[in-house]
């Protein structure tokens, strides 16, 4: 099956936020975002997110894609960046061939493999 996004996914563990409720990055592109959001927006709605990267913080207008209610009662969201802040592509390249870097020197030097996210985790100094 040919991959039809025109963008890498990744699934950091950035923290996020919007206005309407509680957050949670699954993963991101340079073209969006997917979500855990305990409230669904509206579908084709404009939300803004707030994305706290390692030394900064990126606010995102972003378009809702789909809204998708999980068994859990939460709601998968993909979202698609209608502008992306200035020096942000720049950024994140930098920091996913960071935490890819400590990923490959952990495994490496600790003979230990960890999962991109646990290595964000622990590029990003966030708790467990």
């Amino acid at each position: 099956m040919q991959e039809r996004r025109r963008w890498k996914r990744f699934d950091p563990a950035y923290p996020v936020e919007w206005d309407e409720g509680e957050l949670a990055l699954a993963d991101i592109s340079k073209g969006g975002a997917g979500l855990l959001s305990a409230l669904p927006p509206d579908q084709n709605g404009q939300i803004v997110l707030r994305l706290f990267m390692k030394d900064r913080m990126y606010r995102f207008r972003a378009v809702t894609v789909y809204v998708k209610k999980l068994r859990d009662g939460m709601f998968r969201v993909g979202t698609r960046f209608l502008d992306l802040p200035s020096g942000f592509a720049e950024a994140f390249e930098r920091e996913i061939e960071e935490i890819s870097q400590y990923r490959r020197e952990n495994k490496l030097y600790r003979n230990e493999a960890i999962s991109f996210r646990e290595a964000s985790r622990k590029y990003l100094k966030l708790p467990s």
